[in-house]
């Protein structure tokens, strides 16, 4: 399996833009959390499991 560096980043990003929205609930982060926080975090599930289907057809298990 690949390193998985950035999902991980993505994850990370997405999480920091969701506490900082959640102590400033302000328009500007609430439109970061919506538009960049929420997509990052789809993305970065989609490409681990994709990875993770990869490596399990690599291993012959599915």
């Amino acid at each position: 399996m690949r390193s998985l560096k950035t999902e991980l980043i993505f994850i990370l990003l997405g999480v920091l833009i969701s506490i900082v929205y959640i102590f400033y609930p302000t328009p500007f982060m609430m439109t970061l959390f919506v538009f960049v926080a929420h997509p990052l975090f789809i993305f970065a599930m989609i490409s681990f499991l994709l990875e993770v289907k990869k490596d399990l057809k690599d291993k012959e298990v599915l």
